[in-house]
């Protein structure tokens, strides 16, 4: 049973300001996919939680079945929240946080806080995509859209 890690980081240059999301998915022997978003002008803690939901949405439509996900990011409100310790009281982040809970419903899933050095690959990604402007990809944007999370 292979263990699809999910590596996650957003990032913000003003908070608000531009922002980014870094999505890295891997195995126990290999990347699977890496993704890096721009996201306008976010919060940090925007960031974050897009990172979670565009990184969840790819790896249901790139792999399947999985069998078991592991969430990792450097951001312990988001992990805290995930794991239902912190309350969402924000009311933009209970958008995206809804929106992530119903994207995990269906998966065996954990949520693990790491420190920023455990993470880089992700936050690089998150940086690149503020620093080049990446687009979200037109079938990803859509269902942000269609959630209201996008104005």
């Amino acid at each position: 049973m292979s263990v699809v890690k999910l590596f996650i980081d957003g990032a913000s240059r003003g908070n608000p300001g531009p922002s980014g999301a870094g999505v890295h998915i891997s195995n126990e022997t290999r990347v699977l996919y890496t993704g890096s978003f721009f996201l306008g002008i976010r919060t940090n803690n925007q960031a974050e939680y897009y990172a979670l939901v565009l990184g969840i949405i790819c790896a249901k439509n790139l792999l399947k079945p999985i069998d078991k996900f592991k969430i990792i990011s450097d951001s312990e409100l988001l992990i805290r929240q995930i794991n239902h310790v912190y309350a969402v009281r924000n009311p933009e982040l209970l958008k995206l946080h809804h929106l992530a809970e119903k994207l995990l419903v269906d998966l065996d899933y954990t949520a693990e806080h790491v420190l920023r050095e455990n993470n880089q690959a992700a936050d690089r990604l998150a940086n690149y995509a503020i620093d080049k402007k990446t687009i979200i990809p037109t079938e990803l944007l859509a269902l942000l859209q269609a959630h209201d999370l996008l104005r």
